[in-house]
């Protein structure tokens, strides 16, 4: 189990660097949202795997959710696999659709794979959040963030409001 932990800190510890040099590259007050972001997972991370590393005895077999995921088979693996790929690919489509459109998708089709409560509950929530924070990003924070027809027309009707 503590080897699953190392190879986890690991890997969330390069994409958030990865992500931190991104951040580097992002001019002015932008650019220090995600790198206060990328600092409090890798922190969180760390923290996590040195309790794990000094209380090694501790820590129980995987069990409940997390031990159904570890030994999902059939349909739950495929599952799965559909809700990991579907975030890897997220980026790409974010710069096509804009953040609005695809995070939105994004959370109703992921709920909708691990199976979590109704679809047109998780619809409403998804559209509520991702409207929420796209009006936080962009008057708040002035987060840029990819535009579609539905992000530039919140913006827009953002600023407006704010006269």
């Amino acid at each position: 189990m503590l080897a699953f932990r190392i190879l986890s800190f690991a890997a969330i510890s390069g994409f958030a660097l990865i992500i931190g040099v991104q951040a580097l590259q992002i001019p002015g007050m932008a650019g220090t949202w995600p790198l206060v972001l990328v600092g409090l997972v890798l922190l969180g991370s760390l923290v996590t795997l040195g309790r794990d590393i000094v209380n090694r005895d501790a820590v129980p077999p995987a069990g409940g959710d997390a031990g159904k995921l570890l030994k999902a088979r059939g349909g739950d693996a495929a599952r799965l696999a559909a809700f990991c790929l579907l975030w890897l690919v997220f980026p790409w489509v974010l710069a096509q659709l804009g953040f609005v459109v695809t995070a939105t998708v994004w959370i109703v089709v992921s709920l909708w794979l691990l199976q979590l409560g109704r679809l047109w509950l998780a619809g409403l929530v998804a559209v509520v959040i991702v409207l929420c924070f796209s009006v936080l990003f962009a008057t708040v924070f002035y987060i840029p963030v990819p535009q579609g027809p539905i992000d530039a027309w919140i913006s827009l009707t953002s600023y407006t409001m704010m006269r």
